[in-house]
């Protein structure tokens, strides 16, 4: 009986604690399903602070090369790179690759080039962060891309933070670079960017 009136008298006289409200460190899911990429990447909603982050030289490559039904069909599912300014004249540096700098200055074998290009970022399958695609952290997954044959396989995966790495694997082509997606899980009517 000592015991239990000492525990009441030396016992912890804090207030119970609020209810605990979880906040995810994850933001929301940039969702644009009304829209295919195409029109997201024509629209407003697509530009940014900086004209390197935006989209229009991938659009006139697209209008281009007459390849809008790949990223404008709302009945596909499929998984898109999306090739910012940047990727054309910074560090991917496509014009580079192609030696010019600008899309109107290619002759017909840079446009085939720049073609499989563009075939080679739209996975056939949806693949976003999620475990239904990329169920193993750090494991390498492989995919076809519209490219077709072994030169049009892809890998990614994703580490512990949800990054996703692309072309990370052993034993791609020589022509395959890797990278880490800076941003992911932008979700069309027609898949996900």
């Amino acid at each position: 009986a000592l015991f239990v009136m000492l525990c009441f008298a030396t016992s912890c006289d804090l207030p119970v604690q609020p209810k605990f409200e979880f906040e995810p460190e994850i933001g929301e899911l940039a969702t644009f399903e009304d829209q295919t990429v195409l029109e997201w990447m024509r629209s407003d909603a697509s530009l940014g602070a900086n004209t390197n982050a935006n989209f229009d030289i991938l659009v006139s490559a697209i209008e281009k090369l007459g390849m809008e039904d790949e990223y404008n069909d709302s009945s596909d599912r499929r998984t898109f790179l999306m090739l910012n300014n940047e990727a054309f004249t910074g560090g991917g540096e496509i014009f580079r690759i192609l030696n010019v700098t600008a899309i109107d200055s290619l002759d017909a074998t840079g446009l085939d080039r720049l073609r499989n290009i563009l075939q080679y970022h739209i996975i056939e399958d949806y693949v976003d962060q999620g475990p239904e695609a990329l169920p193993v952290l750090l494991n390498n997954y492989f995919f076809q891309t519209l490219l077709p044959g072994d030169d049009g396989l892809i890998s990614v995966n994703r580490d512990e933070r949800f990054r996703m790495n692309i072309n990370r694997a052993d034993g791609l082509p020589g022509t395959a670079r890797g990278t880490q997606v800076r941003q992911h899980n932008y979700v069309f009517s027609n898949g996900v960017g």
